[in-house]
């Protein structure tokens, strides 16, 4: 690894943090207040939809293939080049207030929030890398920091979009936001370095590490946790309205609760997974306390709890934040089954990683929404956050049949390894028992097997034990 000042890495690791801060408020900020500005302008409401879920599902697509890119083009160029196309993209999202045909106005929309999928995962999966290089010994942690930063700025920034929108305008909050983003850009390029190796290897390879099952399960767990997410996006102000709660404050202080649940936990359980190096047990912990937080979310009927009560929902919301924070180790934990499979510890595989740990994430954060409103429909609240812990504590059963069988072949293996050293060690002590025996039964210890072999030309000076007792008998 290069070797990098303190001041040097924690300053880079300030700019990544800021720039994923920015990153997921400028998604986050249109909720309030976009879609009925686009409705105004005689955009249909099921289309509104559309433009909102094509961030994540163009996601789903892009980030794979900036993460298996980082290796050629380098985790800054990714990194800067996503944020830069990020903020473009937001300071034009704030021109379509000029446009009042609603054909143009939603061709425009769905161009310029595909160019912000882009940009915003281009500069998730770079910041992955650069953590990697920079914090080698500790990626779990400081990935749980800069998730901190992430969530915080997932929460937000819909609170920061609708103030804006509210006191200056639609096109104020993207100019702001994405001001904001491109100056951290030029931040970025004066304080990131350029790592050595990056740029000279070919695009890293997705197929071989697709091919393998804890490769798969990672991002099953990364998938399910989302919906944890989401699911509540469609769901939880409409719940909180039948329980007669409609205080706007009541409900952002109930998603705030989810989000310092998540925020909070991230780094802990990342730092006990780098000191440990149990990121599959904290993974299995994880789905564990979110499948019980969706329990009390509801709360399930199963539970025969008062679904009136507004403390059961939260300590059930501060579980679930809890749960999906330990998820944060399965970056690291990914890196680590692909290397057991004999893929190169490189920049290649770092890249390949975050680009598939962000599609799955973001399949994720698709799939909650829509989940969500169609249960809600069917089943009401209480049920559907029934089925969704279902899913999840389904999850961990997969899972935990998995953890139990590596561990225990972990433990065949490791047992294996032990007696085959313990063999060596016997074979190579073997010529030193000989010699004893050798010196007990006064075999000559000259290397010869028998006095019939000495060649006297050999070694003048060498008289045999029977000489000595021959000439002492002449005597």
């Amino acid at each position: 690894m290069d070797d990098f000042s303190e001041w040097q890495r924690y300053g880079v690791l300030a700019t990544v943090c800021i720039a994923k801060y920015m990153l997921m408020a400028i998604y986050a900020c249109i909720t309030p207040f976009y879609p009925s500005f686009a409705i105004e302008r005689g955009v249909s409401s099921l289309t509104v939809g559309f433009v909102l879920a094509s961030f994540a599902l163009v996601s789903v697509i892009v980030s794979p293939l900036f993460g298996s890119s980082v290796a050629k083009f380098g985790s800054k160029f990714i990194f800067c080049l996503g944020c830069a196309i990020a903020g473009f993209s937001t300071l034009l999202f704030g021109c379509l207030g000029f446009i009042n045909d609603p054909l143009a106005f939603t061709i425009f929309s769905f161009v310029l929030r595909i160019l912000q999928a882009c940009g915003v995962q281009a500069g998730n999966t770079a910041s992955v890398v650069i953590v990697f290089q920079l914090f080698p010994h500790n990626v779990a942690f400081i990935l749980g920091v800069s998730q901190v930063f992430a969530g915080v700025g997932l929460i937000t920034g819909p609170t920061l979009g609708g103030f804006l929108y509210t006191v200056h305008g639609y096109a104020v909050p993207f100019a702001v936001l994405g001001g904001i983003l491109l100056m951290t850009v030029l931040f970025s390029m004066c304080l990131i370095p350029d790592f050595k190796g990056e740029r000279t290897m070919e695009k890293g390879d997705i197929c071989p590490i697709l091919g393998m099952v804890g490769i798969l399960l990672s991002m099953l767990l990364r998938t399910v946790t989302a919906i944890e997410i989401t699911f509540l996006d469609s769901t939880l102000q409409l719940a909180l309205i039948q329980i007669d709660i409609t205080d706007p404050a009541v409900v952002g202080m109930l998603f705030l609760i989810a989000g310092l649940g998540y925020g909070i936990s991230a780094p802990i359980w990342g730092l006990i997974g780098d000191k440990w190096d149990i990121y599959k047990e904290l993974n299995l912990f994880g789905l564990g306390i979110g499948a019980l937080g969706y329990m009390f979310i509801g709360p399930s009927p199963l539970l025969n709890l008062d679904s009136d009560n507004i403390g059961i929902m939260a300590t059930g919301l501060t579980l679930m934040g809890f749960g999906v924070g330990a998820i944060i180790t399965v970056i690291p934990d990914m890196v680590n089954i692909a290397i057991e499979n004999g893929h190169e510890d490189s920049l290649a595989l770092y890249g390949v990683v975050s680009g598939l740990y962000y599609s799955a994430y973001n399949l994720g954060m698709f799939i909650g929404p829509v989940m969500g409103s169609i249960l809600f429909d069917e089943l009401g609240f209480p049920w559907s956050c029934s089925i969704v812990a279902a899913v999840v504590a389904g999850t961990f059963a997969v899972y935990a049949l998995y953890v139990g069988i590596y561990r225990c072949l972990q433990l065949m293996s490791a047992t294996k390894e032990v007696n085959s050293k313990e063999s060596e060690l016997e074979m190579s002590s073997e010529p030193f028992y000989e010699s004893i025996e050798n010196a007990r039964s006064n075999k000559p210890s000259n290397g010869y097997a028998n006095e019939d072999e000495y060649d006297s030309e050999k070694n003048p000076f060498f008289t045999s034990p029977n000489n000595y007792s021959s000439a002492d008998s002449r005597n």
